[in-house]
């Protein structure tokens, strides 16, 4: 009766066995048909929705625009109220315990503004900026003489050429608020300036698409590149500046 019992046992164990791996298979199958379903639905979106010429047109220009890659950091000594810069200045948080210094000569913003660290006179430049699903940021470039003292808004009309995130609405303040509709939503922004024809770009890098562009007639004076960062939360994702 022993014998009987421990085959028994033996052979349900093995059952047991048999069924685990016929689930894990089940699920192996089931999570591959989903990610397959996913793909297909992308490449349906992408087919009704985007110009494949299009599409490769800005893949050519993207590519183009990474040889005028610039090294961009931010520079710790602009950076205004609650702005923290780390990893060597590839790194922007917003940071309400943060404290800075000011004094009566000083570069930096009142505001939660910085600028990179070296400006332009002539010449292409291109960088990427990861800014996450976060709200509250502008990228883009501003003149040298823009404002600093008290709160700044980030237009053209105060010298800031930029696109950035207010809420949940996408913006351009040029110089009034214009919405950007954009889907879906950029998490990696490519800035491109070209000095000489007062262009300034900008792209979404993961989705090869054109975002917005202006148009000067020409640039008089030094530009930076240029940031902005604010948050409401206790914890917040950063603003980096990522390797192109």
């Amino acid at each position: 009766m022993e014998n009987k019992s421990e085959i028994q046992k033996s052979k349900d164990k093995n059952d047991d066995r048999g069924k685990t791996g016929k689930d894990k298979g089940i699920q192996s199958f089931f999570s591959h048909e989903q990610k397959l379903q996913r793909k297909q639905e992308e490449l349906d979106e992408l087919s009704q929705n985007a110009d494949p010429l299009q599409f490769l047109q800005i893949c050519h220009e993207l590519t183009r625009m990474r040889r005028y890659k610039e090294s961009v950091t931010f520079d710790p000594a602009t950076a205004g109220s609650c702005l923290v810069v780390s990893e060597l200045g590839k790194r922007l948080k917003f940071s309400k315990t943060a404290t800075t210094t000011h004094s009566a000569d000083s570069a930096r913003f009142d505001s939660p503004i910085v600028l990179g660290t070296k400006g332009f006179t002539s010449g292409r430049h291109y960088w990427e900026v990861r800014v996450g699903l976060r709200n509250d940021w502008f990228v883009g470039v501003a003149k040298g003489t823009v404002p600093r003292t008290g709160m700044v808004a980030v237009t053209s009309r105060n010298g800031f050429f930029a696109i950035g995130k207010k809420g949940f609405d996408y913006q351009v303040n040029c110089p009034l608020c214009t919405i950007l509709h954009l889907c879906p939503r950029p998490r990696n922004v490519g800035i491109y300036v070209d000095y000489a024809e007062g262009r300034i770009s900008f792209y979404d890098v993961d989705e090869k698409l054109h975002i917005y562009s202006f148009k000067l007639e020409s640039f008089a004076e030094k530009m930076f590149p240029c940031f902005y960062l604010y948050s409401r939360a206790t914890k917040s994702q950063a603003l980096v500046i990522t390797s192109v």
